[in-house]
């Protein structure tokens, strides 16, 4: 190889190592969803002629705090009914996922009026699903169907809107070491058959700003401080 091919062959190793290094730094995204001290993904409804029945599947820190802080998460599918309720009657719900039989005694919320209740579970993924609700000794199948419509994007893309859009912002929640001070909480709602993203940031200080993002564009709709 002569000299003029070895200074080509190295012109061109250089610019494509520059190339490399300046195309990583310019796709390098950050990374929010490990602040993220709550997450709900789905979203479910199924009813009949007596009862109404939702549910919600994610992951929460436990216990939940205003701090600032992520602690120690646990994945839930939460259920929540209410409907023509008999007195002193006793309600549960039965379901199989994995293979596996899931039974539980609904238990009132006082503070929101519904009968609830919660099943540890690490990998649900179904967009439909069979349970069986039980009134005394009286059975009822419903079927539980994801109420996402088709083109909402996901949590993932939903952060990076906000990031995107508020990236002043949320640059107040770093440290100088580059430490993200805070936590965030996201769920997924459904109104309307229109999905949307709630968001949540929460400082040290316990202050929460909310924000309302549209399930479909990642525009955000709303901005709220909550105290």
């Amino acid at each position: 190889m002569n000299k003029s091919n070895k200074l080509i062959l190295t012109l061109l190793t250089i610019f494509v190592t520059v190339v490399c290094v300046l195309g990583c730094g310019c796709n390098k995204k950050t990374d929010l969803t490990k602040n993220l001290s709550q997450l709900n993904t789905l979203v479910y409804a199924g009813n009949n002629e007596n009862y109404d029945i939702k549910a919600s599947y994610g992951f929460c820190e436990q216990p939940l705090k205003n701090d600032g802080i992520v602690g120690k998460t646990e994945y839930n599918l939460k259920f929540s009914f209410k409907g023509a309720l008999l007195d002193n009657a006793e309600y549960s719900l039965c379901f199989i996922y994995n293979n596996q039989t899931y039974n539980q005694v609904f238990k009132l919320d006082n503070l929101k009026h519904l009968l609830v209740c919660n099943f540890n579970i690490d990998d649900f993924n179904l967009t439909q699903f069979e349970i069986e609700l039980t009134c005394n000794s009286e059975k009822t199948s419903i079927t539980m169907t994801s109420e996402i419509p088709n083109g909402t994007i996901d949590y993932k893309t939903a952060l990076n809107k906000v990031y995107e859009k508020q990236e002043s912002l949320l640059k107040n929640y770093y440290d100088e070491s580059g430490n993200f001070n805070g936590e965030i909480r996201q769920r997924i709602l459904v109104k309307d058959g229109k999905a949307y993203w709630y968001i949540g940031l929460v400082n040290t200080n316990g202050e929460l700003k909310a924000f309302l993002v549209d399930g479909k564009s990642g525009e955000i709709l709303a901005i709220r401080e909550v105290f």
